[in-house]
């Protein structure tokens, strides 16, 4: 089961943020990539190495496509809509855009990348820490 992340707040004071250009809509809390076009699209695990190659949440929004918001690479997000299991590894999920727990993503295809987006630091916040390993899940 993905994470819903309607609600992203930055938590920490060492964060790296961007304001990026998007290549579709994207909602805050959805993970993204960045394309040889130099647009960000919703990433996910299951289409190509490409698209797994998570750079970050998106902590707002784009409603179209060349509308610009705001990237986050590095620090810690509060998730007021959804709880977090403290010490569980959050990754990319095969849904463009969403974060599964890395038992979910394990448990299923063998086409699924591995791309870590972060862990659960308390219930309700993610430190972000990327590893776009390029693995498949053995």
């Amino acid at each position: 089961m993905a994470l819903t992340l309607i609600d992203v707040e930055i938590r920490s004071g060492d964060v790296d943020l961007d304001v990026v250009q998007a290549g579709e809509t994207i909602t805050n809390g959805e993970a993204v990539y960045r394309s040889t076009d130099s647009l960000y699209y919703l990433a996910d695990n299951n289409t190509s190495t490409v698209t797994a190659e998570a750079v970050g949440v998106a902590v707002t929004e784009a409603d179209a496509a060349e509308d610009y918001f705001v990237l986050l690479t590095v620090g810690t997000v509060m998730l007021t809509s959804t709880t977090l299991a403290v010490g569980t590894t959050y990754c990319l999920g095969s849904t463009p855009g969403s974060i599964e727990t890395y038992a979910e993503v394990t448990s299923g295809g063998s086409t699924d990348y591995v791309t870590v987006l972060g862990v659960g630091v308390s219930t309700s916040e993610l430190e972000l820490a990327v590893n776009a390993t390029g693995a498949f899940k053995a």
